[in-house]
């Protein structure tokens, strides 16, 4: 399953960490496999791969970014 969290603060955030610290038992019990393929938000700006990328050559874009997306780019690469 593809995600995009529209907002990234404390609860995108919360959701985010959640997911990574639950990925192997979110697969193995109920075979949810997912991957984060972007993030908008108003403060921190956006990032998305575009979908169809590979691991090895991700074409990852940022649009309107006020400030740098650092836990958000971290976040759509899955090292949150």
């Amino acid at each position: 399953m593809r995600l995009l969290f529209l907002g990234f603060g404390t609860v995108g955030q919360g959701l985010a960490e959640l997911l990574l610290a639950k990925r192997d038992e979110l697969a193995r019990r109920f075979g949810f496999e997912w991957q984060v393929t972007g993030i908008a938000d108003t403060l921190k700006g956006s990032v998305y791969d575009r979908p169809g990328s590979t691991s090895s050559g991700r074409s990852r874009r940022r649009a309107g970014a006020r400030a740098s997306p650092g836990s958000a780019a971290r976040a759509a690469r899955g090292t949150a």
